[in-house]
């Protein structure tokens, strides 16, 4: 449980790397539009790797890194305005 709480912890995070990424003019917010697809897998991909083997406990993970990687890509389209 612990474990799991540092990992949630640390995708939290995930907003604000792309921002960063963004205001230093490493990724762009259209490449994160286009990247979107990719991310969706890539998330899924993670969270069952990552949570326990179960199906809810892979829901709880995954749907916070979907939400937060659109978060993410609202605040990096802001933050280049």
């Amino acid at each position: 449980m612990l474990t799991l709480t540092i990992i949630l912890g640390l995708v939290f995070q995930l907003p604000l790397v792309m921002v960063f990424l963004t205001r230093i003019g490493f990724v762009t917010p259209d490449r994160y539009r286009s990247w979107r697809k990719h991310a969706i897998l890539g998330n899924v991909v993670i969270a069952a790797v990552l949570s326990p083997p179960d199906l809810l406990s892979m829901a709880v993970f995954a749907l916070p890194l979907l939400v937060l990687y659109e978060i993410g890509l609202w605040c990096s389209d802001w933050s280049r305005a």
